[in-house]
């Protein structure tokens, strides 16, 4: 597999994935039927589009996508408390929609997650941000296609693909962390995070408790995506507005004043 980035003929960054195999290979698949005009039509689809596919006469296959910006890369900055949320949610909506699909991504991590922009913003600041980020899934190497009537439960493969850390540990032996907390609750919050502080005392813990029930090591009592996706959608309504778009740590702190914060 190889990835090259291009500028095509009207000026936008792509990637060419290269792929090596003698017939469409399971990613292709997967990724080609995730893109058909069906499930593109739908509104949740969040795998990343696909502007072009080729083979070439020596068996490489060719998937043309956009260039978005990886999710671990640090580019990403939470404004407020609502984008944890949203970020959280417009994730979850997707791992969902794949499921509904019959899909297992099967090597989900920060690196196979990618939003269309970087979703920072030039100085000033604005006191209200506007979460216009789409999130993508990519890299469907791994992926397993189910009958979408099954039952979840038994979409297990025969091989522990991708990264351990990001394993649950039915299929990955070794005991793992918890990789997905969004909020720091183990320190001392800084500066330009004490207006949001109240939620990190009185909601947090709910939040924390989605989470975990998420990471839950007994699958018979880990939430599905979307039972995930119904709780988080409940807590964020159960927030009131001025804790839910309290500042968080995008912030700097000329931007922290009561003066500035009373002109937004």
């Amino acid at each position: 597999m190889t990835l090259t980035y291009v500028y095509d003929r009207l000026d936008r960054m792509v990637v060419i994935k290269a792929i090596r195999v003698p017939e469409p290979s399971a990613e292709v698949k997967i990724t080609l039927y995730l893109n058909s005009l069906e499930l593109r039509s739908i509104p949740e689809n969040p795998i990343i589009p696909i502007l072009d596919h080729f083979v070439s006469d020596e068996g490489w296959q060719f998937l043309v996508m956009p260039a978005w910006r990886l999710m671990r890369q640090p580019s990403l900055i939470l404004w407020q408390m609502n984008d944890y949320f949203e970020l959280l949610i417009k994730s979850l909506e997707g791992l969902a929609f794949m499921h509904k699909q019959g899909i297992a991504h099967n090597d989900l991590s920060p690196g196979n997650i990618i939003f269309n922009q970087d979703a920072t913003f030039d100085p000033p600041a604005p006191t209200v941000s506007r979460w216009d980020v789409q999130v993508a899934y990519i890299d469907f190497d791994h992926s397993l296609q189910f009958d979408p009537k099954s039952d979840e439960s038994i979409w297990i493969g025969t091989h522990a693909p991708g990264y351990h850390y990001f394993m649950a540990p039915e299929i990955h032996a070794e005991k793992t962390k918890n990789a997905y907390k969004a909020i720091p609750a183990n320190r001392e919050p800084p500066k330009t995070e004490a207006y949001a502080v109240e939620v990190l005392h009185i909601h947090v813990p709910k939040f924390y408790d989605i989470l975990q029930d998420m990471a839950h090591p007994d699958p018979s009592q880990r939430l599905t995506a979307a039972k995930a996706l119904s709780k988080f959608k409940t807590l964020r309504e159960s927030i009131p507005k001025s804790i839910l778009f309290a500042l968080s740590s995008g912030y700097g702190k000329e931007f922290l004043t009561n003066r500035n914060w009373a002109s937004g």
